[in-house]
């Protein structure tokens, strides 16, 4: 399931291009990891690469669904690939905290796909990914790259999230490269992608929105943030303003 998204842009032609050049492989594999955790105060989840879901769960149970994805030569490559992550869950206190532990042992540089290219519509906030060379951040203490096509040093290795939200759940989320899409949930809520779209729908309590290079919309504004936390309730560091919205 894809979250609930703004309209995308196409990139330029010579950034899909590049995009039409990347390598293929020829191998795919997948693990799902799925953890019902009982209630507490708090959620924090952090994640490299990937798309991250949230909804409002059905009852008191949080949820968290991870789907490790990897691509390579062959299956057994990709296979590899898969298990190298570690999806860790720990209680803290009443804050559940999932992280993401990517293979920093083995790789520095990650490969996250721009969806679209085939199409000749490359999202904007991803474009970078390709035209840039990709970007670096700091993860998990480590200085790490996500490019936007795979090679054998730089894996196709991401891990999409869809997290179900019980009610009063407060939740924060920190994606370095991806969408983050929130639908339904009645929670306070701290969403933050250096790269990606960020949709909010339907949701209530306070919302907090930080978005490197992406856009955020809502088709239902929140309870405001107070004027003392460190950053605004809404904030792109590089989007065109115009492009933000609260209908």
């Amino acid at each position: 399931m894809r979250p609930l998204l703004p309209k995308r842009a196409a990139a330029p032609i010579a950034l899909l291009a590049l995009a039409l050049a990347a390598p293929a492989f020829a191998a795919r594999q997948e693990k799902t990891v799925d953890r019902t955790l009982p209630a507490a105060a708090t959620l924090e989840l952090d994640n490299l690469a990937g798309t991250i879901t949230l909804v409002r769960a059905p009852g008191s149970d949080l949820r968290v669904v991870g789907r490790i994805q990897a691509e390579a030569g062959s299956d057994a490559a990709a296979r590899d690939l898969v298990e190298s992550i570690d999806l860790r869950f720990e209680t803290r206190g009443d804050r559940h905290v999932v992280l993401a532990h990517y293979p920093l042992d083995r790789y520095r540089r990650f490969a996250y796909p721009v969806e679209g290219a085939e199409a000749h519509e490359v999202p904007w906030p991803l474009s970078w990914l390709i035209s840039a060379g990709g970007s670096t951040m700091t993860y998990e203490g480590e200085r790490v790259t996500v490019v936007g096509r795979g090679s054998d040093s730089a894996p196709v290795l991401f891990v999409d999230f869809r997290i179900e939200v019980p009610a009063g759940l407060a939740v924060q989320v920190r994606n370095r490269v991806g969408p983050i899409g929130s639908s339904g949930v009645a929670g306070d809520q701290s969403l933050d992608t250096s790269s990606g779209d960020v949709g909010v729908a339907k949701s209530s309590g306070s919302l907090r929105v930080d978005t490197g290079s992406g856009w955020r919309a809502s088709t239902s504004p929140p309870t405001p943030t107070p004027r003392s936390t460190r950053r605004s309730a809404c904030r792109s560091r590089s989007a065109p303003a115009t492009r933000w919205r609260w209908p």
